[in-house]
C-alpha cells in the first residue's frame, strides 16, 4: 500500500502540473459559485425603482393614512367596549 505522504506529495506536484489548487485539508473553496456570470445587474433590472409608499397613494388617488393614530383610536375603542377607556371630562 502507498504511504499518505507520497499521496499528498503526488497531489501537489499533479497540481502544480494541470494549474490547479491543491487542498491538503479537503475544504471547499466556492469555486463552483466564483465562476458563474454575476446575476446582480439582471436582478436589478427586473426589479422597477423604489417609490415611496406615499407617493404611490398621492398617484392612485388614495388618502394618506396615520398608522399611528388610527391604531391608538382602535385601541382606545376596545379599551371603551370593556369599560376601562378614560374618564368623560366634567365628570368624577
Amino acid at each position: 500500500m502507498i504511504k499518505r505522504e507520497i499521496l499528498e506529495e503526488i497531489k501537489q506536484v499533479s497540481a502544480k502540473i494541470f494549474q490547479t489548487n491543491y487542498k491538503s485539508n479537503n475544504s471547499r473553496t466556492g469555486h463552483k459559485f466564483l465562476q458563474r456570470k454575476l446575476q446582480g445587474p439582471r436582478l436589478a433590472s427586473y426589479y422597477p425603482s423604489k417609490v415611496p409608499v406615499s407617493k404611490m397613494r398621492e398617484i392612485i388617488g388614495l388618502p394618506i393614512p396615520n398608522s399611528q393614530h388610527t391604531l391608538r383610536m382602535e385601541i382606545l375603542e376596545e379599551k371603551v367596549r370593556k369599560g376601562k377607556g378614560p374618564v368623560k371630562r366634567g365628570s368624577k
